[in-house]
């Protein structure tokens, strides 16, 4: 069982980054861009809070989900090394 977060552990921003992170990115060549303007920092420091947030346990993957059935498909859950 993972231990919680202390409540300093996210700020505003970060908290900003989750929410608008589950919304989707959109499929261009500057994805963070959008996000970034949002929350009022650079397309760098997005990237460089999603790899912290990662790294102490406040997200646990990021990453693409996608839709098996959407696209012709059936569900099918993989794992790799």
């Amino acid at each position: 069982m993972r231990a919680a977060l202390p409540p300093e552990a996210l700020d505003a921003t970060d908290r900003l980054l989750i929410n608008r992170l589950q919304d989707g990115l959109p499929l261009t060549h500057a994805p963070f861009a959008p996000v970034a303007q949002e929350a009022g920092i650079s397309e760098a420091e997005v990237v460089d809070r999603i790899t912290h947030m990662r790294e102490i346990g406040a997200i646990t993957r990021f990453g693409p989900f996608l839709d098996a059935e959407a696209m012709g498909g059936a569900f099918c859950l993989c794992a790799m090394a």
